[in-house]
């Protein structure tokens, strides 16, 4: 079954651009092996992430997120099936978001009702790939 789970948290130390690059790498690597693939978000101070896959890899993907030193703060937005994925060409794309964005609007744009919820379609993953289409000048870092 085909899952996505969103999530946020804050890095427990600054990250540099090449930390940021070291990250990718790593996870582009695990996630291409995994069959996983997603969207990392960062403002500066914030990551926000989507992953997708399988619902057991995604979790224990997600497990290793939540036991990694450098994220604090860890807050699941979303998770659940969906029918497909909305990144399925990215195993994890990458956009540095403008200094002082905050996630927090986007969780509201995001958010859906209990019925839509259960019914689930489209998924969140494609609510947000539609929010961010519609930001001007997206620009994806694909991997």
């Amino acid at each position: 079954m085909l899952y996505e789970l969103i999530y946020s948290s804050l890095p427990e130390t600054p990250f540099s651009e090449d930390d940021i690059g070291l990250l990718l790498t790593e996870a582009r690597a695990r996630n291409a092996d995994l069959d996983i693939t997603g969207v990392l978000f960062f403002n500066g101070r914030e990551f926000f992430q989507l992953l997708e896959g399988e619902r057991d890899v995604v979790n224990r993907i997600f497990t290793s997120i939540e036991r990694d030193a450098r994220h604090r703060e860890i807050t699941v937005f979303h998770a659940g099936p969906i029918e497909r994925r909305a990144f399925a060409e990215w195993s994890m794309a990458y956009e540095r978001v403008e200094a002082g964005t905050s996630f927090g609007n986007w969780k509201d744009d995001l958010a859906v009702s209990a019925d839509d919820q259960a019914l689930h379609s489209p998924s969140l993953g494609y609510r947000l790939f539609r929010l961010l289409r519609d930001q001007p000048s997206p620009r994806y870092a694909v991997g």
